[in-house]
């Protein structure tokens, strides 16, 4: 009769001891379903994180283009514009006024082609990080 006592016992414990081993399987299931859930949110935002950034990539170049042939209409019109001064030299009272127009937008337009460098350089750098982003997203 004790050891059947006994047997209980040791039935009791090991059925209590089972199910507290299923409930932390249940709970380490649960939290590797959220983990498995978050990593899947995760990627789906690096997607859409690549997409942003291949059409902001897209707009850059776009914008590096047009400011490409807006340097070299500036060329041509700071070219232009150093030949309307040579000329306004011969009339006194228009020549000053058309001079400094003239050194306002030739300094406008080496502000717009310094800009246009920067602007270049920011390409570069953003096409750079985007093939790294590519190459991180891969490992």
């Amino acid at each position: 009769m004790v050891r059947d006592s006994e047997q209980i016992r040791y039935m009791t414990i090991l059925m209590a001891l089972g199910a507290m081993l299923l409930a932390i399987l249940l709970g380490l299931w649960v939290m590797r379903q959220e983990q498995i859930s978050t990593v899947k949110g995760a990627d789906l935002l690096f997607m859409r994180v690549k997409e942003k950034m291949e059409q902001l990539t897209g707009q850059l170049t776009e914008v590096t283009g047009s400011l490409d042939r807006l340097k070299e209409s500036q060329k041509a019109l700071i070219i232009a514009m150093e030949n309307v001064g040579s000329f306004s030299e011969e009339s006194s009272a228009s020549s000053e006024e058309v001079a400094s127009i003239s050194q306002n937008q030739r300094e406008v337009s080496e502000t717009l082609v310094k800009m246009s460098e920067k602007l270049e350089s920011l390409s570069r750098n953003m096409k750079s990080n985007l093939s790294l982003f590519r190459v991180l997203r891969l490992i």
